[in-house]
């Protein structure tokens, strides 16, 4: 085939305006945020990596994995996006990777680094100096939307369930004497046909999941630190930054029932970035049994942990978790309790008039609230993914 002058001048115009297409295409789709899934696993076993925080390079709130390693974020293909997590080294990809290659891989974390025992007493002023640095430091005041969810189980059975958006809102972090602020933006609710007379002893509270980033549950341990080993490690944590680890545990004389935890601080900044507690599972029957109206009931378990994060507005709770496990009994019953809550902020700000306008929830628990919801919120956005267990288990519901 052959072409004129002017025909020749054509065609190259014309491909001009496409490759001017193709290159604004491609432009505009390193901007465009989209849903991408992923799976988190161990480098030498291919196990699960559980509850390893996902975050951003330029402080937009990330995510959390599963207990699966799963998660799910929102993000463009030149996001920098970095997974650390207390027992790995950091990983540091973009968000285009996640899409050919959804599995990501983290290499066990080397701690013989500067590992060195705490006495008894260098511990509480450790930790008591990073809680009060963290408090005057996080945004306040403040209004955060968050995912939140909810379980429970009777005798290892799911019997409610309940996730939602919800908007929180506090002014102080210290004034424990005004409560935060709650709004349900949606909610979702599933629930077996039961009696409800266990209802009076539930713990689930939307504002209790986050007011537990005041970090106040460590004053169980810190009060009481005759009765712990403490030690020391020096690590490095997210974009190398220079982090410490407290851990805490049970002397091996105790009897009393304790905690194990640990506590990771910024070495720069002395702001805590991760907390953990739960009672050690060898002195639980050290528990005390506490008589109800019509019942006994002896705590078996409780597990708390917050994350937190340093965005573009500041230093905030990113997730927090909370499950507690009880035993209650009288002369007609015998019941196994679970109760598991946790969130995972979305977005935070400061201001004080996020919920100006809005009815401020004033029950306890979600599921009271009921189904209220315009779209399907917890397949979209940033939220921790369900693993196959819990969507059976709703499912079923």
């Amino acid at each position: 085939m052959y072409f004129t002058i002017k025909q020749f001048e054509l065609l190259i115009r014309m491909n001009k305006y496409k490759l001017l297409i193709v290159i604004l295409f491609h432009s505009v789709m390193n901007y465009v945020s989209a849903q991408i899934n992923g799976r988190i696993v161990d480098a030498e076993t291919g196990e699960a990596v559980s509850f390893a925080t996902i975050s951003f390079q330029h402080g937009k709130s990330g995510s959390i994995s599963n207990s699966f390693g799963d998660f799910s974020i929102n993000a463009v293909p030149s996001d920098t996006i970095t997974l650390s997590h207390i027992n790995y080294e950091p990983v540091v990809f973009l968000g285009q990777t996640l899409s050919s290659s959804p599995e990501v891989k983290m290499k066990k974390a080397d701690y013989t680094i500067e590992e060195v025992v705490v006495s008894v007493k260098s511990l509480p002023q450790i930790a008591q100096k990073s809680i009060q640095d963290s408090k005057r430091v996080l945004i306040q005041p403040l209004s955060a939307q968050g995912y939140y969810r909810e379980f429970v189980y009777e005798d290892m059975q799911p019997t409610k369930f309940a996730d939602g958006i919800l908007t929180f809102h506090l002014n102080d972090w210290d004034d424990k004497a005004k409560k935060i602020q709650a709004h349900i933006e949606q909610a979702r609710v599933k629930s077996k046909e039961q009696d409800d007379a266990f209802d009076i002893i539930s713990p689930l509270d939307v504002r209790t999941v986050f007011s537990i980033a005041r970090l106040d549950f460590l004053n169980a341990v810190i009060q009481n630190s005759e009765s712990y080993s403490f030690e020391i490690k020096n690590y490095k944590g997210a974009n190398q930054a220079e982090q410490l680890r407290i851990g805490f545990k049970p002397k091996e004389a105790a009897q009393q029932s304790l905690y194990s935890g640990y506590i990771i601080i910024d070495k720069e900044s002395n702001l805590v970035q991760e907390a953990t507690l739960q009672l050690e599972p060898s002195l639980i029957h050290y528990q005390e049994i506490k008589n109800a109206i019509v019942f006994k009931g002896q705590l078996c378990d409780k597990a708390i942990t917050v994350k937190y994060q340093m965005g573009e507005e500041g230093y905030y709770p990113l997730y927090s978790s909370i499950t507690l496990d009880m035993k209650i009994w009288n002369n007609k019953i015998n019941k196994m309790l679970a109760f598991r809550s946790d969130c995972i902020i979305v977005n935070c700000h400061v201001g004080d008039d996020q919920l100006k306008g809005k009815n401020n929830y004033s029950k306890k628990a979600l599921w009271k609230y009921g189904n209220s919801y315009n779209n399907e919120f917890w397949r979209y956005g940033i939220v921790m993914p369900l693993t196959d267990k819990e969507q059976t288990m709703i499912d079923n519901l």
